[in-house]
Order: structure tokens, then C-alpha cells, then sequence
């Protein structure tokens, strides 16, 4: 839901209100912000350009892109208790020696791939008011970068939920 949420802790007070006592709500969300922990994910890489672009994105829409490191609260200030949640670092690409997370980092660059164009071509054009071509160009750049076997990125899946309390 990332991207389409204007406000995560009313969407949690909605689900708050509609649930039983006792009953959880479960939050996972893959964040756009890659990271790289041994140094080849440069500071002029397109991937922390796209991160700002959303950034953009987000001050015109009103809906978040980069709610990461709030939803914890937002699920507590809905008035949820036993609230945990965990980070998992899901990798772009087949860099990894893991066998799982190879797998995890084909499926995920596919993913991504298959879902650059129609994620932000709208936003890039229409909101931000960039030239087609120019957008195109910037893309190109985003799957240079994902198909890049030299550089050890990965994002982040958040899991959070809380509980309801009992009556």
C-alpha cells in the first residue's frame, strides 16, 4: 500500500474500530530505499535519486512513500497493544552466497523490473512535469543499476502488528 496511504494511523484506527477484542493487524510493506552494507551503492546512484523523486511525489500527493520508521507508532497511537514488529533485508539481485536470499533477490529485481515503469512513469510526468524522454532515460538508469551484478544492494520489508485488547 505503500504510496497510496495518505494517513497510516487512520487506516489503523479504521481496522481498529471494525475488529474483535483479542484480533491483530499485520502491516508488511517492501520500502523503497536501498541500502548497501559494503560500500558499492555509490551516493550518486539512481536509486537514491528515485528515493528523493518519491520524496516529491509524496509532498504533492499527500501519501507516503517512506513510513517505515513511523508504522510501529502509527499502530500504537491507533490504540493497539503487544505492538512488534521486524526488519528484513530482501536483496536486489543474485549477489548473495545464501541460496534463499539469491532466490529472494532474483524474484525481488524481477519484481522491480516488471513494476518501475508503471510505478512511477505517472508520477515522474504528470506530477512532476518531466518530459516523457526524460523519464525514460531515468528509468533506463533504474534497471541499469537493478541488473548490475557488481553492486550488493537490498531493501527493506517491515512487519509490524499489534493487538486489539480484550475487552
Amino acid at each position: 500500500m505503500t504510496g497510496c496511504i495518505p494517513d497510516w494511523t487512520e487506516l489503523f484506527k479504521k481496522a481498529y474500530k471494525h475488529m474483535q477484542p483479542g484480533g491483530w493487524v499485520e502491516s508488511l510493506e517492501l520500502w523503497g530505499v536501498s541500502k548497501s552494507d559494503d560500500g558499492t551503492l555509490k551516493a550518486d546512484s539512481p536509486a537514491h535519486k528515485w528515493v528523493e523523486v518519491f520524496k516529491e511525489i509524496e509532498k504533492i500527493t499527500g501519501k507516503s512513500f517512506f513510513w517505515d520508521d513511523k508504522m510501529a507508532q502509527s499502530i500504537s497511537d491507533a490504540g493497539f497493544v503487544n505492538v512488534q514488529g521486524r526488519r528484513i533485508k530482501v536483496p536486489v539481485g543474485t549477489w548473495p552466497k545464501d541460496k534463499t536470499l539469491k532466490q529472494w533477490g532474483a524474484w525481488n529485481r524481477h519484481f522491480l523490473l516488471e513494476g518501475l515503469e508503471g510505478f512511477s512513469i505517472r508520477g515522474l510526468t504528470e506530477l512532476l512535469g518531466w518530459k516523457y524522454e526524460d523519464a525514460q532515460l531515468f528509468l533506463a538508469d533504474m534497471r541499469k543499476e537493478l541488473t548490475n551484478p557488481d553492486l550488493h544492494s537490498y531493501l527493506e520489508v517491515t512487519v509490524f502488528y499489534g493487538q486489539k485488547p480484550e475487552a
